[in-house]
């Protein structure tokens, strides 16, 4: 009996098989030899091969990655700075930060077994290497020079939106010199060094960092940042910042810059109050109603003079959030009257320092004192009507020709850097700064800025290409790590078989495989 190929199709997918018929003495029957041939595709069989596997590599979840960077040539940016390896080493390091890190010590063993190994080849990778080439990164200005390259190939329009903000990052290191205590955003007993950094709104990326010496509060680096964006070349955009950088000279500073600019106001500022009450007798009109997101607000636009310059303004009144704050005021402020009412000095306890434990940032809502080591706490009314005054407001001083909307939409949606920055601490692990000398630390956060600008770019990917409707970044790594680099023993690679999930994802990110 002649063998024959049968063709047979297993999960979508077809494969050839030669079948040998022989008869079997036992049973009395004829059975089947089958024999596996390869891969049916376009009406031919792509031949297995019989070579051996030496090794296996992790692979898939390195892919988007390294198309990311070639797409934005950080690669090629960085070797115009630094020597292949170094800048091979760089991104290994910042890959690794994203799709699972580890300490530097075993940073040589995960590289190892990817496929990174293969395309990169032998890199210095243990800890005293990575530790002296983070230190180099952190002795030079590279953060300077890549970002200047980087914005060059990004080549902005005119007008772009660019996102400022600044973050804390603590340590328990006591050679980091720019540590400083401060302001700690996350409320760590710790000193600190201050990162601020600037993301490119529409491309979602970060595109340049600096770092400052931790008790440097956010309202004093603004002018040096934007001398900072001056050097880079970028002489036309819009700056979208949080409250925390509103302050008479930080406006008069971007006023004279000629960059358009999106700031929300402070309450802190009296002539910003002054406004909101002024503006509270005619906002509830006909005219200014109308919805933004599906929710009823009102809207007017004004000028409102702070230091030295007049400044365009829109201001917002949230009828729906100003119930909302109004309720949890109050609650609160109940509750913290409740819990000291309840609370019994010990003889030895400061009665005012454990008022300021207890009530925290509404201690200027409470009067309050002791009889007999217990509290009496009474309300003060009039600081709580000037906080409900305010409640449902947000002012908005703006430069340029936005709308109302545009500014509402682009203020709301500057919470990416505060993603980012979370990223970095949390995803990244960079918090606390595990590091013992300034420059390390600066290098550590160089490779960190580098693994943000790949990941949130692959973000905005999975985005625009509704993979995010069924993926998580993590998920979505680790779909594509089942994908491995096999090496046989010719010293050729083969890819492990392919799903049909991973092969959705690839096809939609533009992956080459």
């Amino acid at each position: 009996m002649k063998p024959f190929t049968r063709i047979k199709k297993i999960h979508g997918y077809e494969y050839a098989y030669e079948i040998t018929p022989y008869y079997d003495k036992e049973s009395k029957r004829i059975r089947q030899h089958s024999k596996y041939l390869g891969k049916y595709e376009d009406g031919k069989i792509k031949r297995v091969s019989y070579t051996l596997p030496v090794s296996a590599y992790d692979y898939g979840e390195l892919l988007p990655f390294l198309k990311i960077g070639e797409d934005l040539k950080v690669g090629e940016i960085l070797q115009t700075i630094l020597p292949e390896d170094a800048t091979h080493t760089v991104i290994a390091l910042a890959i690794n930060r994203i799709v699972s890190p580890v300490s530097m010590d075993n940073l040589k063993t995960w590289y190892d077994r990817t496929h990174l190994s293969n395309l990169y080849g032998s890199l210095s990778l243990s800890s005293q290497s990575i530790s002296n080439l983070l230190r180099k990164l952190g002795e030079s200005n590279i953060n300077v020079d890549f970002s200047s390259r980087f914005v060059k190939s990004l080549k902005l329009e005119k007008k772009e939106a660019l996102m400022y903000d600044i973050t804390s990052l603590s340590s328990y290191s006591k050679l980091i010199d720019i540590l400083e205590y401060g302001y700690n955003r996350d409320g760590l007993d710790l000193p600190q060094l201050n990162l601020f950094l600037i993301a490119h709104k529409t491309l979602g990326i970060p595109i340049f960092y600096d770092v400052y010496p931790g008790s440097i509060v956010d309202v004093s680096t603004l002018h040096n940042t934007i001398e900072r964006l001056r050097s880079l070349g970028i002489n036309e955009i819009s700056l979208i910042m949080d409250r925390g950088f509103f302050s008479d000279g930080n406006l008069a500073d971007l006023k004279e810059s000629g960059y358009d600019f999106i700031v929300p106001a402070s309450f802190s500022n009296k002539r910003v109050k002054s406004l909101v009450l002024e503006m509270k007798k005619d906002i509830e009109r006909g005219k200014n109603l109308t919805k933004f997101n599906g929710q009823v607000i009102f809207v007017m636009s004004t000028l409102v003079d702070i230091g030295e310059y007049t400044y365009q303004a829109y201001v917002y009144y949230d009828p729906q959030r100003e119930s909302g704050e109004r309720v949890r005021l109050y609650d609160r402020l109940h509750s913290i009257a409740e819990r000291l009412g309840n609370r019994k000095l010990r003889k030895w306890e400061n009665p005012s320092k454990v008022f300021g434990e207890i009530a925290g940032k509404y201690s200027s809502y409470l009067d309050w004192k002791t009889i007999d080591y217990e509290y009496t706490v009474n309300v003060k009314d009039k600081a709580v009507s000037q906080r409900v005054n305010r409640m449902g407001f947000t002012v908005i001083l703006y430069r340029g020709e936005y709308d109302w909307k545009e500014v509402l939409t682009w203020y709301r949606e500057k919470d990416i850097i505060e993603k980012m920055f979370m990223v970095m601490k949390k995803d990244l692990e960079i918090a606390p700064l595990r590091a013992h000398k300034t420059e390390v630390a600066k290098g550590l956060i160089f490779v960190n800025f580098i693994a943000l600008i790949m990941r949130f770019r692959l973000l905005q990917l999975m985005k625009k290409t509704d993979l995010t409707e069924k993926y998580s970044i993590p998920k979505l790594i680790l779909e594509l790590s089942k994908i491995r680099k096999i090496s046989l023993q010719d010293g050729s690679f083969i890819t492990s078989e392919i799903s049909k999930k991973q092969k959705d994802i690839i096809k939609k990110l533009e992956l080459d495989v």
